[in-house]
């Protein structure tokens, strides 16, 4: 887990300083100083909507580093952490008064700092609050398990828009639109394998004696009413009807040794979504630099892209181990098969070949690697 916490701080040291084109026009003292000076006048959209990034960007750092932490006093690894989280955000304001086009900002001080904090509080009740739960509703999960790590990246998916939309929603009125009646095969099928992988997940950390069926009925209902009030359209009659068959393929296969099967699902799933439109006629270039789209676009569907990623990617690597590999042979076959992906997509129109995937497909194997190690049975 330390190890992630330090991939953590690069990724945010590479996007924050990305150019990383630096013209230092003074001592840093007072470029420090600068920093609890800039505040924004106003609160428009596009500052709340970069507050809650902040707050969703930083949030990992927070939640590996406290999981890193020893066994030992709880406060202490909960303010480590967070005093971190303070001091790097304000190392990354104070250094950007010396990158052409970047401002420094106390709010995003705050808001980074909110994150890490944010972070911790999650991995607490990871730790805590979660196992006790877990407890009570099957003795065999004695200890939280990467299931439920996938869990919780598969609900930051869900979450991400929702919260940019809920603060459009606040600055100015949009009118919902519920359903679509145009039909997306793609999108069907991609509910139906998320929530058939939800269910399996749901049951590998509570059980089949954990009453998971309205368990995961709730969260499927929830998810509808969260998405139906979002002020844009982010639920359609293709991913309504996707989910509920993945509820019942689930429920049709749940307590059953299918760990093979599910393994070439994910499988064929990581491939199909990968290899899309299936017209292999372009001639597009290979990006070496990771991220690199990411630094250029709007960040809130970025981090939403990422977080799909890591839910995907997290979905293959513990199908694949429980279906027999071993955890190394595991990480070694999800990245071949990544970068096997990447390649083709040099030759797909409207694909982008980069090594995003690869070293998403990395840090979401390591972050399960890593909590199974720490606190599997």
């Amino acid at each position: 887990m330390r190890r992630l916490f330090f991939v953590i701080v690069a990724l945010l040291a590479y996007g924050s300083f990305y150019p990383w084109h630096f013209s230092f026009w003074g001592p840093l003292w007072p470029a420090v100083v600068r920093v609890f000076h800039a505040w924004p006048p106003i609160l428009t959209f596009g500052i709340l909507k970069d507050m809650a990034l902040n707050v969703v960007v930083y949030a990992p750092l927070g939640l590996t580093g406290y999981l890193s932490s020893a066994a030992g006093f709880r406060w202490a690894r909960a303010l480590w952490p967070i005093a971190f989280g303070f001091a790097f955000s304000l190392t990354v304001e104070t250094l950007q008064s010396f990158i052409p086009g970047r401002d420094p900002s106390g709010m995003d001080l705050l808001c980074n700092t909110v994150g890490a904090a944010a972070g911790v509080g999650i991995a607490m009740g990871y730790e805590s609050a979660i196992v006790t739960g877990l407890q009570r509703i099957n003795r065999h999960a004695r200890r939280p398990t990467s299931a439920l790590m996938l869990l919780i990246i598969l609900a930051g998916h869900y979450l991400m828009p929702l919260t940019s939309d809920a603060i459009r929603l606040f600055s100015t009125y949009h009118q919902p639109v519920l359903l679509s009646q145009a039909w997306n095969w793609t999108d069907f099928l991609n509910a139906a394998v998320t929530w058939l992988l939800a269910g399996r997940f749901l049951e590998a950390v509570a059980g089949r004696r954990g009453a998971t069926l309205p368990v995961i009925g709730s969260l499927l209902a929830a998810a509808f009413l969260m998405r139906l009030l979002s002020p844009n359209l982010l639920f359609t009659w293709p991913i309504l009807a996707g989910s509920v068959l993945g509820v019942v393929c689930w429920r049709m296969t749940e307590g059953r040794r299918v760990d093979i099967g599910f393994a070439v699902l994910t499988f064929v799933w990581l491939v199909g979504d990968g290899l899309r439109p299936f017209t292999f006629t372009a001639q597009n270039q290979f990006d070496w630099i990771p991220f690199r789209g990411l630094m250029g676009s709007d960040w809130t569907g970025g981090v939403e892209a990422l977080l799909n990623k890591a839910w995907m990617y997290g979905a293959a690597f513990w199908t694949w181990e429980h279906a027999g590999l071993s955890r190394a042979r595991t990480l070694a076959a999800l990245l071949v098969v990544l970068c096997a992906i990447e390649y083709a997509q040099q030759q797909l129109p409207g694909r982008v070949s980069t090594m995003t995937d690869p070293a998403m497909g990395l840090i979401a194997a390591g972050l399960l690697w890593a909590v199974e190690r720490k606190y599997g049975a």
